[in-house]
């Protein structure tokens, strides 16, 4: 489905050189597609100097060692004719066929923030608030869908979405090009075809999207469809595309940076052999693309020092392709032409580049791949207005607006060039595994001394239920805390702003009660309804009042020294404001977080008790120091003079919340607490099993009193806290020891948030 926004004034035209007409379909063509004839303008295209195919080989962060390869190629004045690449070969050998100088690519590699640009999600702080809710209950960091064909999950990892969008806004000027052959050199990108096994080599389309075809290594990104067909990285089956060339030119430069396969060291493990027959496989299929080479072809073996995953050392493969590529002068320097020559041959390279300063109006935007999605929902996301100079900073904050909306795994955009007029084409991809999604989670509090709380997560919520984008959203927990909730979340108007949300519930709980004889625990069971009207305050923020009747609460003393609760009958009026605005849930860098919730308890609900509750809670990252980071947390918590009956007092204890106590020992009417948290960051986890590795200690202080008169600064229980966490791709993970005035102290185990 496609919907677009037409401006009916008067277009103002791009240049001629941008205005080119866009071929409506790619294609793919069989590996040994003829190359085309060379440029009769290049110097030695009269055959006065020989052909030069240039060859990259894919390498992951390996790969950057082309760059290096092509500054010497430069330096010495060496003209490549054509280029063929696979994988990060098809990325350097892309961008530099499009005319972008290798210090140009240099800088890029350099600058580029790879762990973020590898990382589709959108910075935490522009989610919409419901799911920064999700992110922050401590959700397993993968989704799944359910739904009539049972499950389904994404097809990798990363969909690419910022290093799609990464590579279109440095290839924007080839926007529009009727084929590859028609880049300053003519250039081919290898793929793998999922439906056929064998080698792709796209030729033409859109030359961002062939890259990421090229690049989408199995598991880790998402295939990219092609006129149907799914493409993966072509290393799979053409690691070192020579064969595309060898027949078409008079000299080959092939420059190989695929992994060495080296001794078989690692434990005879599923994964261990099975990663090492791919690597076997891979590096059988190198052997026979070099066997190609002739004499005379020139092979630069670069000797990389970084593995294939390591992007975030990826600017020091550079300087190793600079080397093994001065290692091979004897054999390149004979490809030299004299430097006026060789000018003429860069300014005929660089030439698409003038057209990047040129000014595009925008005459319509158009939505194209919207199925269950109301379009003019992601229209309502877009901020380029028609009329409008094309802003590429501001068409990013667009796509990333759209992608926020969680319905998508890939927004990407392309320009269309239909006669008088430049359309902006907004391309989404649904999420194949939804619109019904499922996650799962753990929590675990374990005090070494004996107890322990355990619990499981798990949240189906289906998405777009109707043209206003509602969601009904289902949250269950088995362990030590049994629930199941239900919420229908219904916008009224297609911003979204105000809201409905009727949801229905149960929780069976055991909690944890003291007295003067000590613990007991109280065995509870109730149901009930609730119904909310809110607004949502942008990204950040939601505001609801409410009502909500939960039934008659079943109480039984299952362990120590107390009275039989009698069964309850609750009802109130809610009031809650929220905002999120951290960058983490977990272990922030900067942010702050700000809630309050007052419930009115009143008998014409149906209440046995009325009283008031009034609960605020803050929290504040007060210093970010280099790998360290200070996060301040208050609460305060008040009965606003009334009697808060025992069920739903305030309670502190427990790990961050007065570590060292007992979880809920102290128990009032009134509470206040604070806690100043450190933590450093001493390592990283590897990528595929979470990030940050922390360490740090918190000082807590705070108490419960019965009543708000009894309030006394005084009475301040403190605590000392030593944390030793682990951001792992589960959820957090902590080991912990507190010690609490008294001498009370606790070692803990800890999964799951522990600020929830």
């Amino acid at each position: 489905m496609a919907i677009a926004a037409t401006n009916f004034a008067p277009a103002v035209a791009a240049a001629d050189a941008i205005a080119r007409p866009v071929t409506p379909t790619a294609s793919v063509v069989a590996t040994n597609a003829p190359l085309p004839a060379p440029d009769r303008r290049m110097p030695g295209g009269d055959g006065s100097r020989p052909l030069v195919a240039l060859v990259l080989s894919g390498g992951g962060a390996r790969g950057a060692a082309h760059v290096g390869v092509l500054k010497v190629l430069e330096e010495e004045r060496i003209p490549i004719d054509f280029i063929a690449g696979t994988s990060m070969g098809a990325a350097v050998g892309g961008l530099y066929a499009a005319g972008w100088p290798p210090d140009y690519i240099e800088r890029l590699v350099r600058d580029l923030d790879w762990r973020d640009v590898l990382n589709d999600r959108p910075p935490r702080k522009q989610l919409p608030l419901r799911r920064k809710l999700d992110d922050s209950r401590g959700f397993v960091r993968f989704e799944t869908g359910i739904g009539r064909d049972g499950f389904k999950v994404p097809a990798g990892l990363i969909a690419g979405q910022k290093f799609g969008f990464e590579l279109q806004k440095h290839l924007l000027h080839t926007f529009g090009l009727p084929h590859f052959d028609d880049l300053p050199i003519p250039f081919r990108a290898v793929a793998t075809s999922l439906d056929t096994g064998e080698a792709v080599v796209i030729e033409d389309g859109d030359l961002a999207s062939a890259i990421r075809a090229s690049m989408s290594v199995p598991l880790v990104f998402a295939p990219v469809e092609r006129n149907g067909e799914m493409l993966v990285d072509g290393g799979v089956v053409m690691n070192l595309p020579v064969d595309l060339v060898v027949e078409h030119c008079d000299l080959v430069i092939a420059v190989d940076v695929s992994s060495p396969l080296g001794e078989f060291k690692d434990e005879a493990s599923a994964f261990g052999v099975s990663g090492r027959s791919l690597k076997v496989i891979t590096r059988a299929q190198i052997e026979e693309s070099r066997e190609l080479l002739r004499d005379g072809d020139v092979l630069i073996l670069p000797d990389v020092r970084i593995r294939s995953s390591d992007f975030a050392n990826a600017p020091d493969a550079i300087a190793d392709g600079e080397r093994a590529a001065r290692e091979m002068l004897d054999a390149l320097r004979t490809l030299a032409v004299p430097e006026k020559e060789y000018r003429s041959y860069l300014a005929r390279q660089r030439i698409g580049l003038a057209e990047l300063t040129l000014q595009i109006s925008i005459d319509e935007i158009s939505v194209e791949g919207v199925e269950r999605v109301n379009p003019m929902l992601v229209l309502g996301r877009i901020k380029t207005n028609l009329g409008d100079v094309l802003d590429l900073d501001l068409l990013f904050a667009d796509l990333e607006r759209i992608y926020q909306m969680g319905d998508f795994e890939l927004v990407e955009f392309d320009l269309d060039f239909a006669g008088d007029k430049n359309i902006l084409v907004i391309r989404v991809k649904e999420k194949s595994w939804g619109p019904g999604i499922f996650r799962f989670g753990l929590t675990l509090e374990s005090q070494l001394e004996g107890r322990g709380f355990f619990t499981t997560l798990a949240d189906y919520t289906l998405t777009q239920v109707n043209r206003l984008g509602a969601e009904w959203k289902t949250l269950a927990t088995i362990g030590d805390f049994d629930s199941i909730s239900t919420e229908f979340y219904q916008p009224l108007d297609r911003r979204g702003f105000l809201f409905v949300a009727p949801r229905i519930e149960y929780l069976h709980t055991v909690n944890d009660f003291f007295n003067a004889n000590g613990l007991f625990q109280v065995e509870s069971q109730f149901a009930g309804w609730g119904a909310d009207l809110g607004a949502r305050l942008g990204n950040y923020g939601e505001l609801r009042f409410g009502v909500a009747r939960m039934g008659i609460l079943r109480q039984d003393v299952r362990s120590g020294s107390a009275r039989l609760v009698d069964d309850v009958d609750t009802g109130s009026y809610r009031a809650q404001v929220l905002f999120d605005l951290l960058d983490d849930p977990f272990f922030p860098r900067s942010g702050w977080l700000a809630s309050a919730q007052y419930i009115n308890s009143r008998d014409d609900l149906g209440a046995d008790d009325d009283y008031d509750r009034l609960e605020v809670q803050a929290g504040y990252v007060v210093g970010n120091l280099g790998r360290g980071t200070l996060l301040g947390l208050a609460e305060y918590g008040t009965s606003l003079g009334s009697d808060i009956p025992a069920y739903d007092e305030f309670a502190l204890g427990g790990f961050l919340d007065l570590s060292g106590l007992e979880r809920g020992e102290l128990s009032g009417d009134t509470k206040v607490a604070a806690q100043l948290i450190y933590y450093h960051e001493v390592g990283r986890l590897p990528d595929l099993f979470g990030s940050g590795i922390y360490v740090g200690g918190a000082i807590e202080a705070g108490n419960a009193w019965p009543d708000d008169d009894d309030f006394d600064i005084d009475d301040l229980r403190t605590s000392a806290t030593l944390i030793f966490g682990f951001d792992t791709i589960l959820a957090p993970f902590y080991f912990g020891y507190g010690y609490a005035d008294g001498g009370n102290d606790t070692f803990y185990i800890f999964l799951g948030n522990p600020f929830d």
